[in-house]
């Protein structure tokens, strides 16, 4: 109470940042009796990531204080980013371009823009090659590629990528997540009928380069081979949800009966 009432004869202004304060229920309670009493020459910033909406909390505070919410991007928004930065940076990057570097880095946009920078240097002109070339793939990305080959009956080089993953101390329940997301994509991709990339991708929130990219991946593919890749996929999540001594183990299972 005293630091945000109180006043200061060292500045014409201070400037208070309070965390989670969403975590402290009395916190909250002494917050809203006093919040009206902030003197003018302080600011006074409440920071939270975990604000639930539907608390009285919240509902009070709406009516005094100015609320901004600092959404992360998605791969759409986030593509028309980077072209946006590109160019502001008088580099050149197509839709398609800007999708593929999104699936490639993922969606931290400071690293996005750390590797836009990094590409502009390299040429102005930013095309899949040089991504390709200049730019360390997301665990997302070796994903998709342990799938396509151990889909496509390339085992050893399957196994040789899950191994390198697994020496790196990646998490191998973040690799399971992943590796079911990207089955789900081949069935939402498969039974899309008709429908274009870019109205899959609206439809179902999907970086449209991912899209295309399963579409090669799911390409010929019959209804009897998808259901069965989805049932293995399915027995890897109940194998790690009730028997998972060995996470890595289950992975190579999953891996080898694909």
């Amino acid at each position: 109470v005293s630091l945000i009432s109180g006043a200061t004869l060292f500045a014409s202004n201070r400037l208070i940042l309070l965390k989670n304060f969403f975590q402290n229920k009395s916190l909250g309670e002494v917050l809203l009796s006093h919040v009206g009493n902030v003197p003018e020459e302080t600011h006074l910033v409440l920071i939270d990531s975990q604000i639930d909406k539907r608390t009285a909390l919240y509902k009070s505070l709406k009516k005094s204080v100015d609320i901004l919410a600092y959404n992360d991007l998605d791969g759409r928004a986030l593509a028309s980013w980077v072209q946006a930065y590109a160019t502001e940076l008088g580099a050149d990057i197509d839709a398609s371009t800007a999708s593929m570097l999104v699936q490639v880095v993922g969606a931290d946009q400071l690293r996005l823009k750390h590797e836009v920078e990094k590409l502009r240097d390299y040429n102005h002109q930013i095309t899949t090659k040089t991504i390709e070339a200049l730019v360390e793939k997301s665990p997302r990305d070796t994903i998709f590629e342990l799938l396509e080959l151990a889909m496509s009956g390339r085992t050893k080089q399957a196994i040789t990528t899950l191994t390198a993953l697994e020496k790196s101390h990646s998490d191998p329940f973040q690799i399971a997540s992943m590796l079911i997301w990207q089955a789900h994509i081949m069935a939402v991709v498969q039974t899309a009928g008709s429908m274009r990339d870019d109205e899959i991708a609206k439809s179902h929130k999907i970086n449209p380069y991912v899209i295309s990219k399963t579409k090669r991946l799911v390409g010929g593919m019959s209804r009897v081979k998808l259901t069965s890749v989805l049932k293995t996929v399915a027995q890897l999540d109940i194998t790690l949800k009730t028997n998972a001594h060995d996470p890595w183990r289950a992975l190579e299972h999953t891996v080898l009966a694909l």
